[in-house]
């Protein structure tokens, strides 16, 4: 069932907030070069950056450097964090300081995907949540991993079934079908510039 995420002013995480999230970051305290990271300003700055749909170098100066930020955040997602964030947001149990920050997290989430190292897997978990606004565009152009094993799945018993049996005409709209399927499941190639996540 679609969960909807309506959106809301950005605003600066609360103290409610922020441990709300805490118990889901797995990151660690300090960066790479063995400087303290301050978490929660970079939060800050990827739900900035994320509901104002605005690249990296348009970050406010409060939120630190820009390339700092980005690479923290690109740390955070590859953590899985937008993928325990997305559970906890479809539980029951979601805490309500946690919800009230859903479009927050849905716009961050929804601009990772761009990223080769967890964009397929968090498209697979938002379709299956039912959090299609993750999605970097309508979602018959958006990939759908699920499809595709389905359509594999269908594919590979139709040929084994031709292959067994290679007396018997296969019917050629269900090799078609199957083909149809898998463009289905792939998406478009390319979308248009307007759904890009900055």
């Amino acid at each position: 069932m679609p969960h909807l995420t309506p959106p809301r002013r950005w605003q600066p995480l609360t103290d409610s907030q922020y441990a709300a999230l805490a118990p889901h970051l797995h990151a660690p305290t300090r960066s790479p070069a063995g400087r303290p990271t301050d978490t929660r300003r970079h939060l800050d700055a990827l739900f900035f950056t994320a509901t104002a749909a605005c690249p990296w170098h348009a970050l406010p100066a409060a939120y630190g450097r820009p390339d700092t930020a980005s690479r923290h955040a690109r740390r955070l997602a590859a953590s899985g964090l937008f993928q325990r964030l997305l559970t906890a947001l479809a539980s029951r149990h979601c805490p309500p300081a946690l919800r009230e920050i859903a479009h927050d997290i849905v716009a961050a989430a929804r601009r990772a995907t761009r990223l080769r190292s967890v964009g397929l897997h968090l498209i697979a978990l938002a379709r299956r949540l039912g959090f299609l606004s993750v999605l970097p565009g309508p979602p018959h152009w958006v990939p759908d991993p699920d499809l595709s094993g389905t359509a594999t799945t269908l594919a590979d018993s139709l040929m084994r079934r031709a292959a067994a049996h290679p007396e018997a005409r296969p019917d050629p709209a269900l090799f078609h079908a199957a083909r149809a399927l898998l463009r289905a499941a792939g998406g478009r190639a390319r979308l248009p510039r307007r759904f890009h996540p900055v």
